[in-house]
């Protein structure tokens, strides 16, 4: 079984692809799409989780490159102290959701080494949420802090929680909403390779069958043929038995 060396740059190009550097202490999400080549297992850097933090993974396997390949893979998440949190043996979709015990570097491991020549697209989608830190632009303007200064200290109090927690459900409801629709696009991917694999399947065997039936009715048209013919081999061996 070959392994790969756990990788950083993939998880970097996952946190770069959005400007994002930083993500101590708040919430953000990422998508990607791997290739886990037959034989080979693939593990995932997710860097500077703090301590209970929400991490929620979701994978799904897209495409497979071999006609004959399972649309399945093997899932693992690996804690800092090197502990198996999860594992998932030979699914085509799995979420897992764990909240974190421990800071530092989660490990993310999709497992294909069971494959022999079947190399997989795998569609991941990474949720890190921090329910005590979720906010990423923390300012007030000028014109909400002259408000603010004509109401007394409960009220103020009461006003910020409202906003509080108004902004946090439209948060939660928009992170919702798109880890949805990217696994319906992940959904539909997978569907539109399934469809085009069968499609291939359809035509290889419909154009052998065919070909076959050709050559069927070949060989009984030329076997009609001789036996009208009186040099013919099948000729000869008809007038024999009927002698």
């Amino acid at each position: 079984m070959k392994m790969r060396t756990s990788l950083w740059l993939p998880i970097v190009v996952w946190v770069g692809i959005s400007g994002f550097t930083e993500c101590w202490g708040k919430s953000w999400s990422r998508e990607i799409t791997v290739i886990v080549d037959a034989g080979q297992t693939d593990c995932y850097f997710v860097p500077n989780v703090e301590r209970d933090q929400t991490l929620e993974f979701a994978i799904q396997v897209v495409s497979v490159s071999s006609a004959t390949g399972n649309i399945d893979i093997n899932f693992h998440v690996i804690s800092p102290s090197k502990i198996h949190l999860h594992t998932n043996q030979r699914v085509s979709h799995t979420k897992y959701e764990h909240k974190s015990a421990e800071r530092g570097d989660y490990q993310v491991c999709l497992d294909n080494s069971y494959s022999t020549f079947a190399g997989k697209s795998i569609f991941v989608d990474l949720q890190i949420i921090d329910e005590a830190n979720d906010y990423y632009d923390d300012y007030l303007d000028e014109e909400e802090l002259k408000l603010m200064r004509g109401l007394d200290r409960d009220e103020l109090l009461y006003t910020l929680e409202e906003v509080h927690e108004s902004i946090h459900a439209i948060r939660s409801y928009i992170r919702d909403i798109a880890h949805l629709q990217a696994s319906l696009m992940a959904t539909h991917s997978q569907d539109l390779h399934m469809v085009s694999k069968n499609g291939e399947k359809i035509t290889l065997w419909s154009s052998l069958h065919l070909s076959f039936l050709v050559v069927i009715g070949f060989i009984q048209v030329g076997m009609v043929k001789s036996l009208f013919s009186d040099k013919s081999i099948m000729h000869n061996m008809w007038r024999r038995m009927e002698r």
